[in-house]
């Protein structure tokens, strides 16, 4: 049966991920000291600003030259939807000092990420206040959340995908409660609710992820930060067992368009969408603890 040759397979699957992520987990790069020295608005000009940042070697000691230095960024309360472009710092004379220009879009409190590449990998995070003096007043002068469209977009893809999920779980236990003729409304509702995963899974790719540039397809620069590589790892597999549950779902809608119930074989390819559906449940749940994990030590 189709169970128990696909079971060991995506078990095996999974378990080889997890190995290669546990050890690389032991494998870290050593971090330098990022220091930012001055952070100043330019009077003339509010939403620019001048960095001056120092980077020193994880000892704190010596200071480190030939570094690739940027600072990305997202505007605070709207969240990864207002992203700040990438602005790179120059060296200076001073071994270990850069510096550079940084202009923001807008007004704001901007979460900011400064990245160092070189002979030491490791990023920083500091916050601005840009520009009037609405942005800058106190949190407790302003509302607890501020509610606009970005924020309402945010929560209705995030709760479609939650939705998806659920309908393709609730779909598959369906068919096989109850195969035979509900066996074409079962791969229908399973092809809505994949489609409805993949596209605002794309989305929470870009704006739900740990790291300041989002994760693209065919664009994933990722610094090798903490459990940064074992998250992009759990979502690849995550992504590997939705094509394979795309695949099982193809065959369930030929047969049961050919056969009308599907025959003998509609039990065997719910039973291993199921098993697929728990699986990415599960490397959901890693996801989640693996982005807490990535957002506290980057």
């Amino acid at each position: 049966m189709i169970f128990s040759t696909e079971m060991p397979i995506v078990v095996v699957f999974v378990v080889g991920i997890s190995v290669v992520s546990v050890a690389n987990a032991h494998d870290l790069p050593t971090f330098p000291r990022i220091v930012v020295l001055a952070a100043r608005a330019d009077p003339f000009r509010p939403l620019s600003w001048n960095y001056s940042v120092r980077v020193l070697d994880p000892a704190g000691r010596t200071a480190v030259t030939d570094s690739d230095v940027r600072i990305t960024g997202f505007e605070r309360r709207r969240g990864s939807s207002a992203r700040l472009g990438t602005f790179w710092l120059a060296p200076t004379p001073t071994p270990g000092i850069y510096q550079g220009t940084v202009e923001f879009p807008e007004s704001g409190s901007w979460e900011l990420t400064i990245t160092v590449k070189g002979r030491f990998i490791g990023e920083s995070h500091v916050q601005a206040v840009v520009g009037s003096a609405e942005s800058v007043q106190s949190p407790a002068d302003r509302p607890d959340l501020d509610v606009d469209w970005i924020l309402v977009r945010h929560l209705l893809l995030d709760w479609g995908h939650l939705a998806g999920f659920g309908l393709w779980l609730g779909a598959t236990v369906v068919g096989l409660l109850k195969p035979g003729p509900n066996l074409r409304s079962v791969a229908a509702i399973t092809w809505i609710a994949l489609i409805l995963d993949a596209t605002t899974g794309l989305y929470k790719m870009q704006a739900g992820t740990p790291f300041p540039n989002g994760l693209i397809l065919g664009s994933w620069d990722i610094s090798r930060i903490f459990f940064g590589r074992e998250y992009v790892s759990t979502l690849l597999v995550k992504h590997v067992l939705t094509v394979a549950a795309i695949a099982v779902t193809g065959v369930l809608t030929w047969r049961a368009g050919r056969d009308g119930d599907g025959g003998t074989a509609s039990r065997p390819l719910l039973t291993v969408n199921l098993i697929l559906a728990l699986v990415i449940a599960g490397c959901v749940s890693v996801l989640n603890l693996l982005h807490a994990i990535v957002l506290h030590f980057s």
